[in-house]
């Protein structure tokens, strides 16, 4: 490979980059919201497993539905 074609490279290396800094983001913001909102105060198991599923699944779900949109 040629310098060239490593530029030709980089802007999807930098767009990549981006999309999991902001997943990470909407990742780390759903769990505090949901730590201070929804988090039950008492600390049974099979709450706190649901809210790791449901701030999972949410993060996945917009980061499917940001592939889509882009394309």
């Amino acid at each position: 490979m040629s310098p060239r074609d490593y530029l030709h490279q980089l802007p999807f290396f930098v767009i990549t980059a981006a999309a999991a800094g902001v997943c990470g983001v909407v990742f780390n913001q759903l769990s505090h919201w949901l730590t201070r909102h929804v988090r039950p105060r008492h600390g049974r198991v099979g709450w706190k497993l649901f809210e790791v599923a449901v701030v999972s699944v949410g993060t996945v779900v917009l980061r499917f539905a940001g592939e889509f949109l882009l394309f």
